[in-house]
């Protein structure tokens, strides 16, 4: 999946291409601020064109969130499916704006 991110992103490929099928799934982007192979932008637009959330962490590696700060990483996967699968009830922070993610210092959501 790597090469075929890099080669998308050489050309230039808007990241929403082909998408639709997500739109209105629960769905959390992950993308990390300083990502070389991949701008922000192409994660924020994506997430607008499936209506779904956006975590922009600080990682600067592509794909790198995960290995940056796993605390927080499971920290918001976690409560992101307890939301969507088990239906507790309690709104994301993502639904109240950009804010801290929980107790965790995950950053925003949007």
């Amino acid at each position: 999946p790597g090469r075929a991110l890099r080669w998308l992103a050489a050309l230039g490929a808007p990241p929403a291409a082909d998408v639709g099928r997500l739109r209105g799934r629960p769905v959390l982007v992950i993308h990390g601020d300083h990502d070389p192979v991949v701008p922000v932008s192409h994660g924020l637009a994506l997430a607008q064109a499936i209506q779904s959330r956006l975590w922009v962490t600080s990682s600067r590696a592509h794909a790198g969130s995960l290995r940056d700060d796993p605390a927080a990483y499971c920290a918001v996967v976690l409560r992101f499916f307890a939301h969507h699968l088990l239906g507790d009830g309690q709104p994301l922070a993502c639904d109240r704006g950009p804010a801290a993610y929980g107790s965790c210092d995950a950053g925003p959501l949007f």
